[in-house]
């Protein structure tokens, strides 16, 4: 898979080749379409006043197409368009099309 990728703090950042994720149980693979580039990136990546644990692999939200999911997951499926954000979790989510409210 290609992903901007930061070794260190010292570094700069890469797009790179890195290996596809393994599906962990609880978890899918998403092959992403689309992500958010926030207008600050440049200015995080490149200070090393802000401890970024590196390396990093960038990348905290978006939306793609699930490609692989683990048995212990049941309210996806293989093919679905899912919304990425690392900050919330599906247990978090009373009315899941609250979240896709401003992705229309």
């Amino acid at each position: 898979m290609k992903a901007w990728y930061k070794e260190t703090l010292q570094t700069p950042l890469r797009c790179v080749e890195r290996p596809d994720p393994a599906c962990l149980p609880g978890a899918v693979v998403v092959d992403v379409r689309a992500v958010h580039v926030p207008a600050y990136l440049m200015a995080m990546v490149d200070s090393t006043d802000i401890p970024l644990p590196v390396p990093l692999v960038l990348g905290a939200g978006g939306v793609g197409v699930v490609r692989e999911k683990a048995d212990d997951v049941f309210n996806v499926e293989v093919g679905d368009v899912v919304a990425l954000d690392s900050l919330v979790e599906s247990g978090d989510i009373d009315y899941p099309e609250d979240v896709l409210m401003g992705l229309g």
